[in-house]
């Protein structure tokens, strides 16, 4: 018998562990963050997609780049439709996808999911960059990059680069080296 489709225990457990775990300890260690920010990859920004549709509050922006939709959209489409009913939990939160040239499942994918949130009108902040002649394994810092510059630079929202300070980037480059 198979997993049910209904969920996806991994990705539940990993979310849990992230919003009860992760996030308070870095921030009892380095501080509050200002702005919080997930980045996924492949199979990473689906899950990046699937921690903003379950725990928005979490994070308050979600990079996913080459994000394979592929695996379970359908999962996923109604998961984002779920969650859309309760849209205010989207509101000052951004989602910045991208996707290189993946081949035609990733870029469908991430295509098919780009017009369905623009077509569910979430107060959610939305960005899809499709790098083209970049493949799926080079995409991986462009779409970071590409992420963070919006973030970061994208308008009175955000953050500006300067709100990170120099002793909190340095501390968490010795953490990150641990």
């Amino acid at each position: 018998m198979g997993p049910s489709l209904d969920h996806d225990p991994n990705s539940d457990a990993f979310v849990k562990f992230l919003k009860e775990q992760l996030v308070p300890y870095a921030e009892d260690r380095f501080g509050p963050f200002y702005h919080r920010v997930l980045f996924g990859y492949s199979l990473g920004g689906v899950f990046t997609i699937q921690a903003l549709m379950t725990e928005p509050e979490v994070f308050d922006s979600f990079i996913a780049g080459s994000f394979s939709l592929w695996y379970r959209f359908d999962y996923k489409a109604g998961l984002t439709l779920a969650t859309a009913q309760k849209s205010e939990r989207f509101r000052n939160r951004c989602l910045v996808m991208s996707s290189g040239e993946d081949g035609a499942s990733i870029n469908a994918g991430a295509r098919s999911y780009q017009r369905l949130l623009d077509g569910l009108e979430l107060p959610l902040i939305t960005h899809y960059q499709r790098n083209a002649e970049i493949d799926h394994g080079h995409n991986r810092t462009i779409s970071f990059v590409y992420g963070w510059e919006k973030v970061f630079n994208t308008d009175d929202i955000f953050p500006p680069p300067e709100a990170i300070s120099t002793s909190s980037l340095a501390e968490f480059k010795v953490f990150v080296a641990q």
